[in-house]
């Protein structure tokens, strides 16, 4: 006996109104977990300027049957914030302020950077919401 998809119900079960109250369509579902996970991400990210928390960003695609979120920090530091890093010499053309005077110098010895993996730990945030969740076979 062969088996059918009916699309019209798979598009409704995934984007729509669904006939049960307690019956999330799964999208919206995951769309949600994924803005708590974003939230999350914004609150344990290190703030110096706020410019890394302000572009953690969540885009989501749909390229049937499959979706997808991602959430990513849109800096070019964010992989060693987040991963950390060890000492290191940077050199070149710097400029930084310290005390009201303009510094300019030629190398700078970095102490090293101790890793805030806060994707890693924002992303329980997409499970706790799930505990409300029922889902009808």
């Amino acid at each position: 006996m062969p088996y059918e998809i009916h699309r019209a119900a798979v598009a409704k079960l995934l984007y729509g109104k669904t006939v049960y109250p307690d019956m999330v369509p799964i999208y919206h579902d995951l769309n949600r977990r994924a803005k708590a996970v974003q939230r999350r991400a914004k609150v344990l990210v290190g703030k110096d300027t706020g410019r890394l928390a302000s572009r953690i960003t969540l885009t989501s695609r749909t390229a049937p049957p499959f979706l997808w979120f991602r959430i990513e920090g849109d800096t070019r530091y964010a992989y060693h914030h987040h991963q950390g890093t060890k000492p290191h010499t940077i050199e070149g053309s710097l400029s930084f302020r310290s005390g009201g005077r303009l510094i300019h110098p030629r190398v700078v010895h970095h102490p090293g950077t101790k890793a805030n993996p806060f994707l890693r730990h924002a992303l329980p945030a997409f499970l706790k919401l799930g505990d409300s969740v029922t889902l009808r076979p």
